[in-house]
């Protein structure tokens, strides 16, 4: 009889454990080369969910970050994958561009589950944000990145477990190693000196 009371109060453990995905949001493409007076185009990815069924993403809200010396935000563009703007399938709660270096995103969908999962791919992007680049040097970069993520949900509105965040990096050429060069140059001529003696 104890037994049985053991397992009957373990069965409903099972049930409350979060079996929700761990999810990756990540800035793509991770490298870029650009100039001043370049766009850039850059979008925030979301992965390790599951195709077609649960866990569905239902919510997000985060900062986006940059530096406003080197950059300036162009324009952005949501996802609609968490459901229409226009038909109300979905809430655009984003505070947008602060011009000193933040971009505030969020959607709350108000599809039901079944809707998510047919929508929803394993990966997606849940935005498209264009950079117009106004000063970067020769052989520097510049970081966009994800800042705090204030919420981040499936279709239940239960919290996933956020495994990593990745960001983008724009670059103006590539950064030259100058005492690498230096030492190139003194070793070839010794190179070439031992040869000739050689031969």
């Amino acid at each position: 009889m104890k037994k049985f009371r053991k397992v009957m109060l373990f069965i409903p453990m099972l049930f409350a454990v979060n079996l929700n995905a761990a999810v990756i949001l990540s800035m793509s493409p991770s490298t870029t080369n650009a100039m001043p007076g370049d766009i850039v185009v850059l979008d925030l990815m979301i992965s390790g969910l599951t195709a077609g069924s649960a866990d569905s993403l239902g919510d997000f809200d985060l900062d986006i970050f940059y530096d406003s010396g080197a950059l300036s935000v162009d324009s952005f563009s949501l996802t609609g994958l968490l459901g229409d703007f226009g038909t109300l399938g979905a809430l655009d709660i984003s505070l947008g561009d602060d011009t000193f270096g933040t971009i505030g995103l969020g959607i709350t969908s108000l599809l039901s589950t079944i809707e998510l999962d047919a929508l929803q791919a394993g990966s997606f992007s849940l935005a498209t944000i264009s950079f117009m680049v106004n000063v970067l040097a020769d052989g520097t970069s510049t970081e966009v990145g994800i800042g705090t993520v204030y919420a981040l949900g499936d279709a239940f509105g239960d919290p996933f477990t956020l495994m990593r965040t990745s960001s983008a990096f724009i670059q103006n050429g590539v950064q030259v190693n100058e005492p690498g060069i230096f030492v190139f140059m003194l070793v070839l001529p010794l190179m070439m000196i031992f040869r000739r003696r050689k031969i």
